[in-house]
């Protein structure tokens, strides 16, 4: 998908940095891991994105926010990021563009109410052991072919050779006595055999496994091939098993991880092998000294001749003549103990200590090194033949891999539902004309009070429908929360989310724009202000237009007239619904009929704040009532200061 979704210098960059993660990371929509490329930027990132996305739903990306909406949009995403707990459910919300396609964002919606009802289902203490499990989850990973030096396929013809051949072990045709000692080096030996082979015997006497090549499956030989890929997920998969076991269980999971936990018989390692021989060596060389203490033995003259006599020919023989027969007995004794309790130890008959009576006791090192070498291939054998009896797992890697994406779409579900829950989120309703809702919230306002606004026709009938409304009133009253606010629930419905509202109702719009007042007041900025306002007015496609103190972009005195011109082009396109807050709202409804609605000051607090009323008074003019500003300095002033403030006052009031 990579190569269809963005430039080849791109393509290289995001190789070269990624490696072979590159496509599982577009695949998974993973914009975040893109910014990680050094000199890659969001703009980019969110380019392929959105390229991604289109390929993968067939759903295509349209552009809808305008101006500095796109800022509102990254800051809901950035919020809403803080709920899911893995990368891939955080990085769903990337997705979750606003569109005006009405059967999007009704899916979408319908995604919503499936998610609130699925927490709520849930319940608080489920919730919270269902959002710790998802903490630990984990990407499922394939891993690399690793070669495994233990095992050798052996083959005793060219065509097979070639056929067998793999990445998992050695292959080796046998043609001579030495290609057999090589094939023995190896822990497990599997004879791959053609029909009627004069080598059979032969190969047949030193292998472990004969396979005729009719019946050779790579598993047989590797099943590392097949289930090594659910032991390194093994952590991922205890996770999903208790994801699963939260939200009411699932057979296959649990037969995997039971499986993977039962161990066969693993026997003991090499290291604790020596140290049962070391111990059993002691102990007899301890024993045999006490017993032998007790022993008493008397020569006559006769024998202690022939003793010496012997002593030419054959010492060792003169000598052990000689010994009583108990201590003999004693010998045979302690070592036929000492082998029997290390066979037991590791599964197989071990004779380490020689026949022949001797002092100190002593393991002889080739015995050792034998039944070391013993050990090693018992236990390869063993462990190939558990990795064997797993090989039915291999048949669930699929269900595995579907159960991952069910965990970070529950992820994501999760938090979707938690969010509507906290802020109380309502389901909008689609229909025609404009924009309306009742106790309207703003996410990022902790105590705002609710406020109903309409503009534009819809069902609401609070006040009439007018197209176009000019938003006036006190300073810090709360115009611009308000045009926010607005904003923020128009892109969340566009995106197919539920609204902080009490009631929403909405027509979806191609475009969305914001524009917040502007920073500069030359005339280039008013120049070019203008050129981005006249198409706002002439273009026939459904927008909805909030821009924040237009009267910004040039000076007072010609600002009201120029924005009187703006509204009533504006209110003459019945495809646009536009809000645009001015301080100057006497002059401006001079020169149109627009609607003009005011947030206003009702006095100051005891606090000497001012009291606002956020609720916008229909078809009035806000006044920011510089009398009680006024007021409030002279009351915090003193002296000559206080003076200046009282006499504003008594010239104010008249």
């Amino acid at each position: 998908m990579l190569n269809d979704v963005t430039t080849p210098r791109n393509v290289e960059k995001i190789r070269e940095y990624f490696g072979e993660e590159a496509e599982s990371i577009i695949e998974n929509l993973e914009m975040e891991r893109l910014l990680e490329i050094p000199g890659f930027g969001r703009k980019t990132a969110q380019e392929i994105l959105m390229r991604s996305y289109e390929r993968k739903t067939g759903e295509k990306f349209e552009e809808v926010l305008y101006g500095d909406a796109g800022k509102v949009y990254e800051k809901i995403i950035a919020y809403f990021q803080e709920y899911p707990v893995t990368t891939i459910a955080k990085n769903k919300f990337f997705v979750q563009f606003p569109t005006s396609n009405r059967s999007l964002i009704e899916k979408r919606l319908a995604f919503c109410d499936r998610a609130k009802s699925f927490v709520e289902g849930l319940g608080e203490e489920r919730a919270e052991r269902l959002i710790q499990s998802l903490r630990g989850l984990r990407n499922l990973v394939e891993p690399e072919a690793e070669k495994i030096h233990d095992r050798v396929i052996v083959v005793d013809s060219e065509e097979l050779l070639e056929r067998v051949a793999n990445p998992y072990c050695d292959v080796l045709l046998i043609e001579t006595g030495e290609d057999i000692q090589t094939a023995q080096s190896y822990n497990l030996i599997f004879y791959v055999y053609t029909k009627g082979s004069d080598r059979y015997e032969k190969i047949a006497e030193v292998s472990d496994y004969e396979i005729h090549e009719g019946d050779f499956e790579l598993e047989i030989v590797v099943p590392e091939s097949k289930i090594e890929r659910f032991y390194v997920n093994r952590k991922t998969l205890a996770t999903l098993c208790e994801i699963s076991r939260i939200l009411g269980g699932d057979e296959t999971l649990e037969e995997i991880v039971t499986s993977l936990e039962e161990k066969g018989e693993e026997g003991i390692s090499e290291s604790q092998f020596d140290e049962i021989v070391s111990r059993e060596e002691g102990e007899i060389n301890r024993m045999f000294e006490v017993r032998i203490k007790d022993e008493k033995m008397a020569l006559g003259g006769r024998e202690i001749l022939n003793v010496l006599e012997g002593i030419h020919k054959d010492p060792e023989s003169a000598i052990r003549s000689y010994l009583p027969k108990s201590v003999e007995t004693l010998y045979y004794d302690l070592t036929r103990e000492a082998h029997r309790r290390v066979s037991e130890a590791v599964g197989f008959d071990v004779e380490l200590f020689s026949d022949e009576l001797a002092f100190p006791i002593e393991v002889i090192p080739e015995k050792l090194e034998e039944a070391r070498e013993e050990l090693v291939k018992r236990k390869t054998k063993s462990l190939h033949l558990s990795k064997k009896n797993l090989l039915s797992l291999a048949r669930h890697w699929e269900h595995v891999r579907k159960k991952e994406g069910e965990a970070y779409e529950t992820d994501f579900m999760v938090a979707v539902g938690r969010i509507l829950l906290k802020h109380h989120m309502i389901c909008p309703q689609l229909g025609e004309g404009g924009t309306s809702f009742v106790g309207g919230h703003n996410l990022f306002i902790p105590h705002y009070i609710p406020v109903d606004y309409k503009v534009g026709e819809t069902p609401h009938d609070f006040v009439g429908n007018d197209n176009v409304v000019v938003l006036t009133g006190a300073n810090s009253g709360g115009k611009t929360t308000l045009l926010e606010t607005m904003l923020q629930n128009q892109i969340l419905a566009q995106m197919g989310f539920f609204v902080p509202c009490q009631e929403f109702y909405t027509a979806p719009y191609s475009e969305i724009h914001y524009l917040t007042k502007p920073r500069a007041q030359d005339a280039g900025a008013f120049e070019s202000s203008l050129r981005s306002l006249v198409p706002l007015a002439l273009t026939e496609k459904k927008k909805l237009v909030l821009i924040d103190e237009l009267e910004a972009i040039t000076e007072p005195g010609s600002a009201a007239k120029i924005i009187s011109s703006f509204l009533n082009l504006l209110r003459q396109n019945r495809n646009t619904v536009a809000v645009i807050v001015s301080h100057l709202g006497e002059e401006i409804m001079k020169h149109t009929d627009a609607r003009s609605d005011g947030i206003e000051a009702q006095g100051l607090t005891d606090a000497l704040e001012l009291e606002v009323n956020r609720q916008p008074i229909f078809h009035r003019l806000g006044r920011s009532t510089p009398e009680l500003i006024v007021e409030k300095l002279s009351k915090r002033s003193a002296g000559k200061e206080k003076e200046v403030y009282q006499k504003m006052l008594e010239d104010l009031r008249g």
